[in-house]
């Protein structure tokens, strides 16, 4: 198998080459293993990409090649970086390579970063780990250095340098992530999902900017992600991961023009389109098993359309089915062509979302949510005025779904928590289905109680808004019983809430740590419900959820605002998902609307200009690139 994916995709010899790579977790009444027989290469300044749902095994599998897994996990197998075998060396070694041959950047930058050290310290701290850095270099020098690093990430401002990391925006944290991680210039940069909670502007940079660095350092760089769009846009080849087991590897342009496993078709085609709405978001039905209960078949045949005994058999080996590309479906010379006509007929037979919200129409409506010249002012930690909201007026027709877009920092998030009560209004006026709401703490208690069954709001991260002490059922009843339902009355209604959200009733007894995340955004729009509300806030509900997932969350949105007629506020900064769900759109900069109209007016002829930057920093495909980097060397082949 290593010889398949580590010689043939690479004729030179590979900065990292890993062979039959094992993981097992340790239990203490049972073994259970995460990922199996793994193999994979990166040469120097190529981009790999790692793909897969939550759960199958990404961020295990970059552990374990840094050798950062837990005492309770064990490896086996082979792990060579540039040429010397690491597999089985001390952790006092290990420690030496790490930031001088090998670095991680991970997601959270917050997380990464100590919140006590400036962004010039964390640097100099990774340098001070070398003990020539220490001996050699003067602190005049180091300082120099400091600079020399936060320019290379493109910061150009000294000043940052003394700043602390919750003073930085978060594509400002992810760079100093980044400028510390490459401060010891390492030969392999493994990026576990570095973008996934920015926005698209930012996004685009950090991509842009991991790029460039890898480029001008010729580093291999493994790209971890969940989202397809920045895998293309970035990687030169890409690794598809699914329950522990590789199911195909091939060119980035390959794998997103011809996908040879029925997974990979399956996630590509979960990518919600940004240049029209579709009426049915395809998902790929069910979640990620663990190894261990598909072994001895295809880990995918569970969840597979085209899946016979055949699947059920045996473990399939990943074989050449084309150029630098693998698979290991044993049905894919029956089925490649059904996959062709599958992914082109879709396509074609999407038929456009017939929309009913017109702004013409809304006058005569009486809006379920009306605000006014809204304003909200903070005062930073420099006793500095902040406008996070200036003179926002919006509307929200029953039954209809509005989109807050916008960069990190604009006011989309600050909007919401004063609909719903969580932060005051500097002024303005704020009304929910007729009654005020701009100051919940002016008001009575039970006008109070009132205005919380109008409207709810859905987090992003339902793990830290759901108690992980509380059963679903009691998470559900105690939204109820604060509301005055009785006993009975809750009972029955749990089970009714979980059906609305595709939950089955023997979830009622289940802790949010056992459920998947989309499980647990479900338990969260269904906590919302629970109040039966005119409208609900979904803050960044399905930013950090898988492409398949995050198409079934948006699936039950749209059958629960069509079967319900609740109205949707969807603040996101995702703009392919709000193609997919809203009616209208509202785009929002350093607290003000700069652009509102209906959905197709604004993603397909937006009129200001930091709407099109948004637009364009959508991350473009593989393919896409190609064509470019074409015709810049046909321009270039004209210039000569």
């Amino acid at each position: 198998m290593a010889d398949v994916l580590n010689l043939e995709l690479n004729s030179s010899e590979p900065l990292l080459k890993v062979s039959g790579l094992t993981v097992r977790h340790l239990g203490a009444e049972h073994e259970r293993t995460i990922f199996s027989n793994v193999d994979l290469s990166v040469a120097r300044g190529e981009t790999i990409g790692i793909v897969g749902e939550s759960g199958s095994g990404k961020s295990m599998l970059t552990k374990a090649i840094m050798r950062m897994l837990p005492p309770y996990m064990a490896h086996e197998g082979r792990i060579e970086l540039d040429g010397q075998e690491i597999t089985n060396l001390s952790l006092r070694k290990v420690h030496q390579l790490r930031g001088d041959q090998m670095t991680l950047l991970f997601q959270d930058p917050f997380t990464m970063l100590n919140p006590v050290l400036s962004a010039g310290e964390h640097i100099l701290e990774a340098l001070r780990a070398n003990k020539k850095f220490r001996k050699e270099i003067s602190k005049q020098e180091s300082k120099k250095i400091v600079l020399e690093r936060l320019s290379e990430v493109g910061i150009h401002d000294a000043a940052v340098a003394g700043r602390f990391p919750f003073q930085l925006s978060g594509g400002m944290r992810q760079r100093i992530a980044l400028a510390t991680a490459l401060a010891r210039n390492p030969k392999l940069l493994i990026a576990d999902e570095p973008s996934t909670a920015l926005d698209n502007t930012t996004q685009a940079e950090i991509l842009a900017l991991l790029k460039n660095v890898q480029q001008s350092r010729q580093m291999g760089l493994i790209l971890v992600t969940h989202d397809l769009r920045v895998a293309f846009s970035v990687c030169d080849r890409i690794y598809v991961l699914y329950a522990g087991s590789i199911l195909e590897v091939g060119p980035s342009v390959e794998l997103e023009k011809a996908p040879l496993h029925p997974y990979t078709h399956g996630l590509l085609l979960s990518e919600p389109p940004i240049d029209r709405r579709i009426e049915v978001l395809t998902s790929i039905p069910g979640s990620v098993p663990s190894f261990d209960n598909v072994l001895g078949k295809c880990a995918f045949a569970p969840r597979c359309n085209w899946q016979t005994q055949v699947c059920l058999d045996s473990t399939p080996q990943l074989r050449n089915v084309g150029e630098r590309h693998v698979s290991s479906c044993l049905r894919l010379q029956e089925i490649k062509s059904e996959l062709i006509v599958d992914r082109t007929g879709r396509k074609t037979a999407d038929s456009p979302f017939v929309n009913l919200s017109t702004q013409s129409a809304l006058p005569s409506i009486t809006p379920v949510l009306r605000i006014q010249s809204l304003k909200k002012t903070f005062i930073n930690s420099q006793n500095r005025k902040v406008e996070a909201v200036q003179n926002v007026s919006l509307e929200i027709a029953p039954g209809e779904c509005v989109a807050l877009v916008g960069e990190s920092g604009s006011g989309k998030t600050t909007l919401g928590r004063c609909i719903v009560g969580l932060e005051v209004p500097t002024s303005g006026s704020i009304e929910l289905d007729g009654l005020e709401a701009t100051n919940y703490n002016s008001i009575s208690r039970e006008s109070r109680a009132a205005l919380r069954k109008k409207a709810q709001i859905v987090f992003q991260d339902p793990y830290s808004s759901l108690d992980p002490r509380q059963t679903v059922a009691d998470c559900l009843s105690e939204v109820m019983q604060v509301n005055g339902e009785g006993k009975d009355s809750r009972n029955s209604r749990i089970d009714a809430l979980l059906k609305h959200v595709g939950l089955p009733e023997s979830y009622r007894v289940r802790l949010p740590e056992s459920l998947s995340g989309g499980e647990r955004q479900r338990v969260a729009i269904a906590r919302a419900l629970a109040v039966e509300p005119k409208l609900i806030i979904c803050d960044e509900a399905v930013s950090a959820l898988d492409v398949s997932v995050q198409a079934q969350i948006l699936s039950l949105l749209r059958k629960i605002q069509k079967e319900m007629g609740i109205s949707l506020l969807f603040i996101t900064h995702d703009l392919a998902v709000v193609r997919q769900i809203a009616d209208r759109a509202y785009v929002m900069k350093n607290g003000l609307v700069v652009e509102s109209g209906l959905v197709d007016d604004v993603l397909s002829r937006p009129q200001n200009e930091f709407t099109q930057k948004l637009l364009s920093s959508v991350p473009s495909s593989a393919s896409q690139l190609a064509e470019k980097d074409q015709t810049l060397l046909l321009k270039k082949d004209k210039d000569k």
